[in-house]
């Protein structure tokens, strides 16, 4: 399965966040906010792990302070409006794009090429779906 998400990490990508958003078409409003804020905190900080690999202070720091940024994203999402996690998603989508396009240190974390496309990819899948559904539920 690695190979494919190697080979192919924006269509791999783009299946895993239809897998995901498909659910929230029909969960209610409150159940699909509440997995989507989670999803969001989780997703988050999959680049603090890449950080703490490299053990380099910068980027732990860098990307833990940008993983409580979409924590709160995700917490304004169940307090405030559910697209606050949509458009969380779409800015994470912009910080995959950030660690794609980036030089060496510059105090974010480096994960393998073929990451960032790929959850780029999911991260925009899901939110269309996730905003399809807010909308739909509206």
């Amino acid at each position: 399965m690695l190979d494919l998400i190697t080979r192919q990490p924006l269509v791999t990508g783009v299946v895993l966040g239809t897998m995901l958003g498909v659910p929230h078409l029909v969960l209610g409003p409150a159940l699909s906010t509440q997995v989507a804020a989670l999803t969001l905190a989780m997703v988050a900080g999959v680049y603090i792990g890449f950080a703490i690999v490299e053990q380099r202070a910068t980027a732990i720091v860098a990307e833990s302070v940008t993983a409580v940024g979409f924590a709160c994203a995700a917490l304004g999402g169940l307090i405030l409006s559910p697209w606050f996690v949509v458009a969380a998603f779409v800015a994470h989508g912009v910080w995959d794009w950030v660690h794609h396009h980036h030089a060496e240190g510059d105090g974010i974390a480096h994960p393998p090429r073929w990451y960032p496309p790929f959850c780029l990819a999911v991260d925009w899948t899901f939110a269309v779906l996730l905003g399809a559904s807010i909308w739909y539920n509206s």
